[in-house]
């Protein structure tokens, strides 16, 4: 079998597999062609390791029967429901590679949006300190370095397995930042003080119907549930947080689509200012973010 015939005959296993969840493909017609095209690019780049341009390039090269027996696996494997993302074990934040794993939730480009948010704001100083809480993959922090080169980083999480992933790519990406092992901030010495903290909290409800759908089913709870209303590490982040902030310092949190004004009363009631919602590419609420007022 041809490279190019493996791709037209991948292309309908998938887009069969996942027309009936939204989450992973979406309602637009053209946007599931184009992603399920990707997909199956993907999976057997991983089966040749190979670049998507060499399949492009060598469509008519036939495949050894290793190769389309590993095609073949891994196709299965995304048809059964597994993430892309862990069966080739990376993905693309921001235009870099990150390596991810079943201990780590997969970034998405929603998550852009918070990026460029945090890149936006005006903060005090060019080699500011910044905190990353529960940094996973490591994909906020690490990207924040990359893209601030003088900020001073800081990746904290309370899962080992996921601090080890983003150690990982700490030093695949060639980022300066440090990593902590730490349940929010309780590592964290209170003569610390962050120009900003970010953070990508679990915020889905514990009885919610995503969490069984699509890739969220495959990825660890414990970075995604946050009691009854999804809510509840947002407050407890929106309390402490002042706590190791600088003066004029900000708070930014992604968030679900529906929670934006809750959350911008909890800042408001805190004692943040300049509270203000963003949406990302989908003009979903999904950023809020607030400055701390002491001192101002």
């Amino acid at each position: 079998m041809r490279i190019e015939q493996w791709l037209c005959n991948a292309k309908p296993l998938l887009a069969a597999a996942f027309a009936d969840s939204p989450i992973i493909y979406g309602e637009n017609q053209q946007n599931t062609q184009q992603l399920v095209q990707l997909e199956a690019e993907l999976l057997l780049s991983e089966a040749l390791q190979k670049s998507r341009g060499y399949l492009r390039s060598h469509g008519e090269k036939p495949l050894d029967s290793l190769t389309l027996a590993t095609a073949t696996r891994l196709l299965q494997q995304r048809a059964n429901g597994h993430p892309i993302a862990y069966i080739t074990g990376v993905r693309e934040f921001f235009g870099r590679d990150f390596l991810c794993t079943a201990d780590t939730l997969i970034p998405r480009p929603d998550t852009e949006t918070l990026i460029e948010h945090c890149l936006s704001l005006p903060l005090t100083a060019n080699n500011s300190t910044v905190l990353d809480l529960g940094t996973g993959t490591g994909a906020i922090g690490i990207t924040l370095q990359l893209e601030k080169t003088q900020w001073r980083v800081h990746c904290l999480d309370i899962s080992k397995s996921a601090l080890a992933v983003a150690n990982q790519n700490a030093r695949h990406l060639n980022a300066q930042v440090e990593m902590m092992f730490s349940d929010w901030f309780s590592a964290v010495q209170d003569k610390e003080k962050y120009a900003l903290i970010v953070s990508n909290p679990p915020y889905v409800e514990d009885a919610h119907e995503l969490l069984a759908q699509g890739d969220v089913k495959f990825e660890p709870l414990s970075a995604l549930i946050s009691g009854s209303d999804g809510l509840e590490d947002i407050r407890k982040l929106i309390q402490q947080a002042p706590t190791f902030l600088e003066t004029a310092g900000w708070l930014v949190l992604e968030h679900g689509h529906t929670q934006h004004q809750q959350i911008q009363q909890l800042l408001i009631n805190r004692g943040f200012e300049r509270v203000q919602t963003v949406n990302d590419l989908t003009g979903t609420p999904r950023i809020t973010s607030g400055q701390w007022a002491a001192g101002i």
